[in-house]
């Protein structure tokens, strides 16, 4: 589920560059409920697939 904090206006990410902050997973496979505050410089998430 994803959830918008707010309307951007139109043509916003032509000059911005998207940066995630804050991922939330609940209810996936063994994450009952999981949040993660990710870094301004790096962060690299890795998992097994499938």
């Amino acid at each position: 589920m994803c959830h918008l904090v707010q309307e951007l206006p139109y043509g916003w990410m032509r000059d911005s560059p998207m940066k995630l902050r804050h991922i939330r997973i609940q209810n996936f496979r063994l994450l009952a409920d999981v949040e993660l505050a990710l870094e301004d410089l790096t962060t690299v998430i890795v998992g097994r697939n499938n």
